[in-house]
C-alpha cells in the first residue's frame, strides 16, 4: 500500500509540474536556460579554474618585478664622467648626464700643425688595449714612449684630423703626446628623470612575456596537482 501511495504522490507532482509548464511556458523555458547555464558554467569553472588561478598568481607576483608597466617610472641615472690625461701633464674632466661616453681609449697624437691649405692638422694613432697594460695606472702608461706602447699594443686606427679652427678642448693636442681617455659613472652624483616611451614599451613587453611564461608554468603545476588530488581521492574511496 505504501508503494502505491508513493507512486500516486509522484504522479500527482508530475501532473502538477506539467500543468504549470503548459500554463507558464515562458517562465519554464527561462528557468531551464538558467539551470543549463549554471550547470555548464560549473563545468567550465571546474575546467578553467586552474588557468584563472594561475593568472591571478602571475599578476600578484608581478608586484615584485623591478618594472611597473603602463606607468611612467622615475629612473635614476649616474653622472657620466670622461677624463683626459696626457703625457704633457694636462688633465681634463667632462661631466654629463645626457651624453654617454664611449669606451676607454689610448691614443698617440702629434701636435697641431698648419698645413698648406691653412687647416689645423694632427695625426691620431689609436691602440687596442689588453691585459699587458694596467689601465688604472695612468701615470705609468703616460710615462711610456710611443715605441714601448706599440711593442705591447696593436694599432687599431691611424687617422689624420683636420680643423679650420680649434675649440678649447683641442688645445690639449698642442704637442706630441700620449693620451689616455677614460670613462666611468659617478654613483655619488645622481639625477632622476621620467622614463622614455621606448623604455616604457620595453617594460610592457617584459611584463607580457613574464605573464605568459609564469601563467603557463603555474597552470601546468595546478592541473597536475588537481589530477593527483583526484587520483588520491579515488584511491581513498575505493
Amino acid at each position: 500500500m505504501k508503494n502505491n501511495e508513493d507512486i500516486y504522490l509522484k504522479l500527482k507532482k508530475e501532473v502538477k509540474n506539467l500543468e504549470y509548464t503548459i500554463k507558464h511556458p515562458t517562465v519554464v523555458k527561462v528557468r531551464n536556460l538558467l539551470m543549463r547555464g549554471i550547470i555548464q558554467g560549473g563545468i567550465h569553472v571546474d575546467r578553467y579554474f586552474p588557468y584563472f588561478l594561475a593568472g591571478v598568481i602571475s599578476i600578484s607576483t608581478a608586484n615584485y618585478l623591478p618594472i611597473t608597466p603602463f606607468e611612467t617610472d622615475q629612473v635614476e641615472e649616474n653622472m657620466h664622467v670622461e677624463t683626459i690625461d696626457t703625457s704633457q701633464g694636462i688633465h681634463v674632466k667632462h661631466l654629463s648626464f645626457d651624453h654617454k661616453y664611449s669606451d676607454t681609449i689610448l691614443e698617440y697624437s702629434t701636435g697641431w700643425k698648419i698645413n698648406n691649405n691653412d687647416l689645423y692638422e694632427r695625426i691620431s694613432t689609436t691602440y687596442q688595449l689588453n691585459e699587458d697594460i694596467d689601465i688604472n695606472n695612468a701615470e705609468e702608461i703616460l710615462n711610456m714612449s710611443k715605441e714601448e706602447i706599440e711593442s705591447l699594443l696593436t694599432i687599431t686606427n691611424i687617422e689624420t684630423i683636420y680643423k679650420d679652427s680649434l675649440l678649447p678642448d683641442d688645445y690639449i693636442y698642442q704637442e706630441d703626446a700620449l693620451i689616455l681617455i677614460n670613462h666611468y659613472d659617478d654613483e655619488n652624483m645622481v639625477k632622476t628623470r621620467n622614463e622614455t616611451n621606448a623604455e616604457n614599451r620595453f617594460d610592457i613587453f617584459c611584463f607580457i612575456l613574464y605573464y605568459c611564461i609564469s601563467t603557463s608554468i603555474f597552470s601546468f603545476i595546478l592541473v597536475k596537482a588537481k589530477k593527483l588530488f583526484l587520483k588520491l581521492i579515488l584511491k581513498i574511496n575505493y
